[in-house]
């Protein structure tokens, strides 16, 4: 698409209007050594190459593009803006732009900033893809932000051929729970202390394969 904005626009969802369950606080761990078998191996089809599109102010309708390099210190800022550890680096997140099998989608926030981003790993001869981060700044929360990012997620999965988005999320991160199981994603399992601080996370996945269904 000429303009780099790929179609996923959604209404906007309100989940929540808590300031202590914001979605500001949507990391899906995974541990280093995983991370970096993810970069390592996987060796899917490259994306396609996007021209930036930046908006001056946040719009109603959420268009997600994939990012680019340009997008790298808009993707620091708001790493840095929305999570106190844990944190993807600089260089973490110029892999992942340059990777054929990382794919990182935005939302445009006020020039130049971003209202939100989402990261997701796609593994050779699997049909199961794993979001890894899904992050929106604080002004863009209640917004339709992160449902439009999950979708455009789902999307970009089901065409690289996968029917399975696995994802996990700390059991005590009530608004993205709701958000998830909303979008109809399924508990497939606890992680007792999975998270560097001792949180305990549930492991959800969804069929892309019914979502497909569902929306056709």
């Amino acid at each position: 698409m000429g303009s780099g904005v790929l179609p996923y626009a959604l209404s906007p969802l309100v989940v929540s209007r808590d300031p202590a369950a914001s979605f500001s606080r949507l990391r899906e761990k995974v541990p280093k050594a995983e991370e970096g078998a993810f970069a390592s191996t996987l060796h899917c089809r490259p994306p396609q190459p996007s021209r930036r599109n930046v908006p001056t102010s946040i719009p109603s309708h959420r268009p997600v593009r994939r990012a680019e390099a340009a997008d790298l210190d808009a993707l620091v800022a708001l790493e840095q803006g929305v999570f106190d550890s844990d944190r993807l680096s600089r260089r973490q997140y110029r892999r992942h732009l340059a990777s054929a099998s990382a794919l990182v989608l935005v939302v445009d926030g006020s020039r130049p900033s971003l209202a939100g981003a989402a990261v997701v790993f796609f593994r050779k001869g699997s049909a199961v893809a794993r979001l890894y981060s899904l992050a929106t700044a604080a002004e863009a929360r209640g917004k339709g932000v992160a449902s439009a990012l999950m979708a455009a997620v789902e999307a970009a999965a089901r065409a690289r051929g996968c029917r399975v988005l696995r994802l996990e999320v700390r059991a005590d991160n009530l608004a993205a729970i709701h958000l998830y199981e909303h979008l109809g994603y399924r508990r497939i399992g606890h992680l007792a202390a999975y998270y560097d601080d001792g949180a305990d996370g549930w492991r959800y996945e969804r069929s892309l394969t019914s979502a497909a269904a569902e929306t056709a």
